[in-house]
C-alpha cells in the first residue's frame, strides 16, 4: 500500500514532525490488502512499537492517545465534539478555538499543533465525502458522522491559516427531558401535544443560527422550513 494511499495528511506536515511520522508508519503496517482500519487497540500496539523500535523520540509515547483521536475522533477538538453543551466551534487559526455552550463564543484553551496540522484535520474530513480545498476552490462544507455540520474556508478568502466552523447537533430531545430541564413549563408541553394532536398548524420561530426544526413532531406531520 503507497503512502499516498494510507496517509491522510498533506505532505508538509508529515516530513520531519515525529507525530505525523508515527501516524503514518502504523497506518502503513497494515496487510497491504485493505484500507479499513483495525481496531483501536491494534492501532495502539503498532504505534507503540514503532517508538520502542526507535522511528520516533521515546517521548511519543505519550502523544499514543492523541494520536489515536487524529485516526478515529476529531483530533485536538475530540473533547469539544463529545461535550453535551456545546453546539458550536469556531476555529480561526491552530491557536484560537471558540465554543458556544448557550452564552456566546468564549475562547477555550484548545489548540493544533500548527497551520499544517489545522489544515490536515480540514482534509482529512473532507477527504472521507470526496471534497477538498485549495486557491481555486477554497470554500467546502460536509456533514461529518455524527451527523454534525463542517464548514471550511481556506485562503485566499481565509487570512493565515484554513478556518473552520462546526454546528453540532444533539440527539433528538424528548418533549418530557426538556420540560426536565426547565426550557419549557409542563403547562406549555401539555399545550403542544393537544396542538399536535389535533392537527393544528404551528409556527416554530428563532433567529438565524438557531434550530428551529421540531425534532418532536410525529413523522406523518409536514413540516416546512423557511429560513430568511
Amino acid at each position: 500500500m503507497s503512502r499516498t494511499e494510507t496517509s491522510a495528511y498533506p505532505t508538509e506536515a508529515t516530513e520531519d514532525d515525529p507525530y505525523w511520522r508515527l501516524i503514518d508508519a502504523a497506518l502503513e503496517m497494515g496487510d497491504g490488502e485493505t484500507a479499513a482500519l483495525p481496531e483501536e487497540a491494534e492501532m495502539r500496539a503498532r504505534m507503540a512499537t514503532l517508538v520502542a523500535d526507535g522511528l520516533v523520540p521515546a517521548w511519543m509515547a505519550e502523544e499514543i492517545p492523541s494520536c489515536a483521536d487524529e485516526i478515529y475522533r476529531y483530533g485536538p477538538l475530540t473533547p469539544l465534539m463529545m461535550a453535551g453543551d456545546i453546539t458550536d466551534i469556531v476555529v480561526n487559526g491552530p491557536d484560537e478555538i471558540l465554543v458556544d455552550r448557550g452564552q456566546g463564543l468564549l475562547p477555550e484553551p484548545v489548540r493544533f499543533r500548527s497551520a499544517d496540522h489545522l489544515y490536515a484535520f480540514a482534509a482529512r474530513r473532507l477527504g472521507r465525502a470526496g471534497r477538498t480545498v485549495n486557491r481555486a476552490s477554497p470554500l467546502a462544507e460536509v456533514d461529518m458522522e455524527d451527523g454534525s455540520r463542517l464548514h471550511v474556508v481556506a485562503p485566499p478568502i481565509s487570512t493565515g491559516a484554513v478556518q473552520l466552523s462546526i454546528r453540532k447537533f444533539r440527539a433528538s430531545m424528548r418533549l418530557e427531558t426538556i420540560v426536565e430541564s426547565g426550557m419549557i413549563s409542563a403547562q406549555d408541553a401539555q399545550f403542544l401535544r393537544e396542538a399536535v394532536g389535533s392537527r393544528k398548524n404551528i409556527i416554530v420561530a428563532g433567529g438565524q443560527g438557531r434550530v428551529r426544526q421540531p425534532s418532536w413532531a410525529p413523522c406523518w406531520t409536514r413540516s416546512i422550513l423557511v429560513s430568511a
